[in-house]
């Protein structure tokens, strides 16, 4: 199996007999799509995301007008700008 989420599953077929889409490839797109969507995100300081979060994930904030990253996820999800103050 992959050794993260992001390695796509090479011991599994991307589609089966039935002519569906796999499991294990159904999941990595699934999960490929939320990343990439994750890029293109914007929006007010409290539409900020709180799922699919990782350090570095980046946000443009309307309400600060800027681009904001993710500076820590845990214990609580911190978000910083620029010249690393958090926001």
């Amino acid at each position: 199996m992959a050794d993260n989420n992001y390695d796509y599953p090479t011991d599994t077929p991307v589609v089966a007999d039935d002519m569906k889409l796999t499991v294990p490839w159904g999941q990595w797109f699934s999960r490929t799509h939320r990343a990439a969507f994750s890029f293109q995100q914007s929006g007010p300081t409290s539409e900020r995301p709180t799922s699919v979060l990782w350090i570095g994930r980046f946000f443009f904030d309307t309400t600060l007008n800027k681009p904001i990253w993710i500076k820590q996820v845990k214990p609580a999800v911190l978000w910083c700008d620029a010249t690393g103050a958090t926001v």
